[in-house]
C-alpha cells in the first residue's frame, strides 16, 4: 500500500536520505507529503511539481520565473524568497491551513489533468509539430 518505512538517515537534522526509488515509491512519498518545497536556484522546466500535483499534493517554490510561472498559472502552490526565514515562514503559514493546502493540491491536481498528462503533452508536441510543418 501507500506505507512507508522512514530510515532515521540523519536524525539529528531531520533529514532522511530514501536514496533512489522507483516511480511507485516516489508517488508514495509525493502522495503522503502535506507539501512539496522546491526552493531551486534555476530550473528550465518544474517537473517535480508537475509530478507532485498529478497526486494533488500542494507546492511551495521559490520565485524563479520558470516555477513561479508554473504554480501562478496552476493555482498548486505558491512562491516564495529562497531564504531561509521566508521559507520556514511560508512552510509554517500554508501548513497552518489545512483547508488551503487541500485547495491548493486539488488545483494543481485540475491544472495537471488538463495540461500536464503524459497524453495532453504528446498531443500539444503533435500539434506543434503540425503547426511547423504547415508554417
Amino acid at each position: 500500500g501507500d506505507e512507508l518505512t522512514i530510515p532515521a538517515t540523519h536524525p539529528d537534522v531531520n533529514v532522511v536520505d530514501v536514496g533512489r526509488v522507483c516511480e511507485e515509491e516516489r508517488a508514495t512519498w509525493l502522495r503522503s507529503a502535506d507539501l512539496l518545497v522546491l526552493p531551486s536556484e534555476s530550473e528550465t522546466f518544474g517537473l517535480v511539481l508537475l509530478e507532485a500535483w498529478s497526486v494533488a499534493t500542494p507546492v511551495l517554490t521559490s520565485r524563479i520565473p520558470s516555477l513561479r510561472s508554473l504554480v501562478e498559472r496552476s493555482g498548486g502552490g505558491q512562491a516564495c524568497s529562497r531564504d531561509a526565514k521566508s521559507l520556514a515562514r511560508s512552510i509554517e503559514s500554508m501548513l497552518s491551513d489545512p483547508e488551503r493546502l487541500l485547495s491548493m493540491g486539488q488545483a494543481g491536481r485540475r491544472f495537471w489533468e488538463q495540461h500536464c498528462t503524459p497524453d495532453r503533452i504528446a498531443a500539444w508536441h503533435v500539434d506543434l509539430y503540425r503547426t511547423l510543418m504547415d508554417g
